[in-house]
């Protein structure tokens, strides 16, 4: 089988403002709900995701399954999700962009984000994200030990971008049962 994310196909079905909860700090916002139906899939494969965009323009807009297809692989992913932050350096400006955290097969971590260094080594369907891809550094000023980390930038309304990256980054490494 072939991944392809111009297959996973993203449908709005609602939104509402509702409040949230995010490390231990209650966060109020727009919950847009999605159907996703992964065309990559013949079967098992009609999700429903969460795409949670607060008020506070400094907090992140969290992208998280709340309905998981009935595959073994993905058991628990509806308990996972991506964080957007906004880009604040150069070209990047004003576009959200979210680390390159691919799910840990071997379940040792809650994820495990990728070095810039390793994009190489990163399954054949990242190549979708193409020039979307940079180092964090290039992307937001850090005071961390994060600067040379892998992200995924997305313009800011582009929830079904969003979408497609937890796909990739979570579903399919686990269904392929790929280690980095």
């Amino acid at each position: 089988m072939r991944y392809d994310v111009a297959r996973v196909q993203v449908m709005p079905k609602e939104e509402r403002r509702t409040q949230w909860k995010f490390r231990d700090t209650y966060l109020a916002g727009v919950e847009h709900v999605y159907t996703v139906l992964d065309g990559n899939f013949k079967g098992a494969n009609r999700w429903e995701f969460l795409v949670r965009v607060p008020d506070a323009a400094a907090e992140g807009t969290e992208v998280r399954p709340a309905v998981v297809p009935n595959v073994r692989a993905w058991a628990g992913l509806d308990r996972k999700a991506l964080m957007f932050n906004r880009a604040s350096v150069g070209r990047h400006r004003g576009e959200m962009y979210c680390k390159v955290a691919v799910s840990d097969v071997s379940d040792e971590k809650a994820r495990i984000e990728v070095p810039a260094t390793d994009k190489k080594r990163l399954p054949y369907w990242f190549r979708g994200f193409g020039s979307r891809m940079h180092r964090k550094d290039a992307v937001k000023a850090t005071r961390g030990t994060d600067g040379d980390k892998l992200v995924i930038t997305v313009p800011r309304d582009d929830h079904a971008m969003m979408i497609r990256v937890f796909v990739a980054a979570k579903a399919w490494i686990l269904k392929e049962g790929i280690q980095m």
